[in-house]
């Protein structure tokens, strides 16, 4: 004879086991690529996908506890639920159009996730934020963030904090290369391997500042 509530409270433990290491690796992904959590819209329904599990559980723990055998029908339904919540961790993305505010002293910018923004400041008064880019096209493709450069803008050249100025725009060390160059009232750098820098950066210096700057929000 098929047991139905044997059926379900093995895939219980199966659900809980799956959405809970689902959780632990999502906790883990969002730690090292925190933009792409915020850009993924389902990312915190992903996380309490185990949350959902726990408590089917124990709704029909309770049913059960307060009215004895249940129906074939109630553990069906269970069933069901558990399968429809531990397939959430695994949906596609939906792109949220996350973007991320910094501030140069009191100019906001609002960077989209896919660029990795980071190391700026979301109040008023910040020195300096980067971004991540592939080139020749200044794109940017998360998935593959060691194919790409930092480039930055700040209000003072190392990294907004000041002092003195490299004797050159490009400075290379054994396989990376970093430039630094003022542009208007802002200071622009780009890093990364060597072999990802073009043999002439000027049209490089050009692209990043427009880029840069194309992130800027006018505040009425």
């Amino acid at each position: 004879m098929f047991r139905w509530p044997v059926l379900f409270w093995l895939a219980a433990f199966v659900a809980i086991l799956w959405c809970g290491w689902a959780f632990i690796g999502l906790t883990v992904s969002s730690s090292y690529h925190p933009m792409s959590a915020k850009g993924d819209l389902l990312f915190p329904v992903r996380l309490l996908a185990v949350v959902g599990v726990i408590l089917t559980t124990i709704f029909v723990y309770v049913i059960w506890m307060r009215r004895g055998p249940l129906r074939s029908r109630t553990y069906q339904m269970g069933i069901a639920v558990l399968v429809l919540i531990s397939v959430v961790p695994i949906l596609p993305r939906i792109d949220s159009g996350y973007k991320q505010v910094y501030f140069l002293n009191d100019l906001r910018h609002e960077i989209p996730w896919q660029y990795s923004p980071s190391g700026g400041s979301s109040n008023v008064g910040g020195r300096y934020f980067l971004a991540r880019v592939s080139l020749p096209d200044m794109g940017q493709d998360y998935a593959a963030l060691s194919q790409t450069i930092s480039i930055g803008k700040a209000v003072d050249v190392n990294n907004g904090r000041g002092g003195d100025v490299a004797d050159e725009t490009c400075v290379t060390k054994r396989r990376t290369i970093r430039c630094e160059w003022r542009h208007g009232d802002f200071v622009y750098m780009a890093s990364g391997d060597a072999d990802k820098f073009p043999e002439d950066v000027t049209e490089l210096m050009t692209s990043a500042a427009n880029l840069l700057d194309g992130f800027e929000v006018y505040m009425p």
